[in-house]
């Protein structure tokens, strides 16, 4: 019989390891306590001893429930899964922008907000720090760009990357730069677990976004059709001040980047880095690649790095 601590717990399983679970019938009070019973996957309730706490069979694994509740902690005040969100009800905000379209071809200014949030970023100035990285470009652009004149092309580039700015925004997100018709994005990580949901769910509600809303204005108003590629990833960078204009700097943002080249249109990539964080019911909708080592190394990737789709997900464009 093996009874763990947390200390333990921690050699068993990897860092930023995530071991799922349900606080179910009840919340985590604002001082800790928990109302409801805490469940971990692959655990059952069990007492040993006289104490109570969770057993898992396959590893002959028993952790009393004091050790794991601490995993619940870190999310007080809600249930497990539940994202941190600025957007109460995603659909009314998706119609309020929707009904706002129209102002991108009148010239008015307040639809327009891609600066860099760098407020944010300034606390972790000339530091090393981890992210949630999310990137996102329009495809076909260049051939958009070829049919449509100068002053439109314009209008529609800034039209993508400003409704992607403010859903990410939305979500609890922050903008660091965008780069012709590409749009890179953070999450901080304050609590990991909830910002690696957070930016899955983010990528989605784009997703529904351009393809169900942006995609109906364009088409209404006989413009062409947008798709997009999008990538999640997580790791540390540097940030750094370079000419009062703060920089990340770091393998895990260009990587980032570059998974976006194994995603075809309208696709999520996601990095191995955020699929151990990720929560079971994103990962039950995530399918590893066949990806020939070669072409990891020929985009600047760790050959043994592992690349994900998030697939299965709601709506007619599944």
């Amino acid at each position: 019989m093996v009874y763990i601590d947390k200390e333990k717990l921690k050699e068993i399983y990897p860092p930023n390891f995530r071991l799922d679970g349900d606080i179910q019938k009840g919340y985590i009070n604002e001082d800790g306590t928990i109302e409801g019973v805490f469940t971990l996957d692959g655990f059952e309730p069990c007492t040993l001893d006289g104490m109570e706490g969770l057993w898992n069979e396959e590893k002959r694994l028993f952790i009393p429930n004091e050790v794991a509740e601490q995993g619940a902690k870190s999310l007080v005040g809600a249930p497990i899964l539940a994202p941190t969100p600025k957007i109460e009800n995603i659909r009314e905000f998706f119609e309020k922008r929707y009904s706002m379209l129209d102002c991108y071809f009148e010239n008015d200014e307040s639809v327009y907000n891609l600066s860099t949030d760098e407020d944010v970023l300034k606390k972790y100035e000339d530091s090393k720090t981890s992210f949630v990285f999310l990137s996102i470009d329009m495809v076909k652009s260049t051939e958009l760009s070829l049919k449509l004149p100068l002053e439109l092309n314009s209008i529609f580039d800034n039209l993508f990357l400003n409704e992607i700015a403010s859903i990410i925004r939305g979500m609890g997100g922050y903008v660091y730069k965008s780069v012709g018709d590409e749009l890179i994005a953070f999450f901080e990580p304050a609590n990991l677990l909830n910002k690696v949901d957070d930016s899955i769910l983010c990528s989605d509600y784009i997703r529904v976004f351009i393809l169900d809303y942006l995609n109906k204005f364009l088409e209404k108003n006989n413009l062409p059709q947008v798709g997009f590629r999008t990538s999640i990833n997580y790791g540390e960078v540097y940030v750094k001040n370079v000419g009062d204009k703060l920089e990340l700097n770091g393998y895990n943002l260009s990587a980032t980047i570059k998974l976006q080249n194994f995603a075809k249109d309208n696709e999520i990539i996601l990095g191995s880095n955020v699929v151990n964080i990720a929560n079971k019911k994103w990962k039950s909708r995530m399918k590893k690649l066949k990806v020939n080592p070669r072409k990891l190394k020929k985009e600047g990737l760790h050959e043994g790095m592992k690349v994900y789709r998030l697939h299965n997900l709601e709506g007619r464009y599944d």
